[in-house]
């Protein structure tokens, strides 16, 4: 974990959890990684320890202070190279990396219909990533494949029959749009602002293209930005929550 604040700040704050700081703030990062994906994944010190020698970009969990109590929101952005903090991901960017990794296993997301401009909050049950890698010349290119069920745990529409295939297929592509913005965000934040790969692009070259890896990975990060990335999101809505009951399909 990373703060901005001394650590003997953070260590001092008793949790509602556990009065012992330490094991509060593992309390609340294993409870809060089976709700949310606005955070980073718990990294190991042998992870860690792992992606230093690698000089490896990656994500640490950013712990903050709020109203005296410990916050877990985010994260922070390490440099493989440099081994140094250079920035940091909101929670929107922080999902939209996590969706790209596969580890956006929980959570919601919502989608606004464009008729009525209400909210449609999608619930994710399960979430599934690839990256594939395209060469062509000195080009190199990806394309991240997210496949995603879940159900409607929100249902604000007014006049709207849950059970209409219609609807249904509505309510999914506009959760798909939420789920491209999201990770569109995340990839702005890093490959362009930051100009560092901690979502698994180096690794999916490395292992679908070794050849061209081998050439590449020295300078990987540098060569990064210029990589064009598209985006398929394909969400499967199964069953409702609030409106609308279990829906077998």
């Amino acid at each position: 974990m990373i703060s901005e604040e001394k650590a003997s700040e953070i260590l001092s704050l008793k949790g509602a959890q556990d009065p012992i700081p330490a094991l509060n703030l593992l309390y609340i990062t294993e409870n809060m990684e089976t709700k949310t994906a606005k955070m980073s994944q718990k990294l190991s010190l042998g992870d860690f320890s792992e992606k230093m020698s690698a000089s490896s970009s990656f994500m640490v969990q950013k712990v903050q202070k709020h109203k005296e109590e410990v916050q877990i929101i985010g994260a922070a952005v390490i440099k493989g190279k440099t081994q140094k903090m250079i920035g940091e991901l909101d929670e929107d960017e922080t999902f939209g990396i996590n969706c790209i990794t596969g580890e956006a296993t929980a959570g919601a997301v919502t989608g606004v219909d464009k008729e009525t401009d209400k909210i449609i909050a999608y619930e994710i049950d399960s979430l599934k990533s690839s990256i594939k890698p395209k060469v062509n010349g000195e080009d190199i290119s990806f394309t991240v494949n997210i496949n995603t069920e879940g159900r409607l745990s929100e249902d604000w529409i007014p006049n709207s029959d849950a059970f209409k295939e219609e609807f249904i297929r509505n309510a999914e592509k506009e959760v798909e749009r939420e789920f491209k913005r999201l990770m569109e965000a995340g990839l702005t934040k890093t490959q362009q602002d930051l100009k560092v790969d901690v979502a698994g692009f180096g690794e999916s070259l490395r292992i679908n293209k070794p050849k061209v890896w081998k050439k590449v990975k020295k300078d990987w990060e540098e060569r990064f930005p210029e990589a064009s990335i598209d985006i398929n999101v394909k969400v499967k809505i199964g069953q409702f929550q609030t409106q609308g009951r279990k829906m077998n399909k």
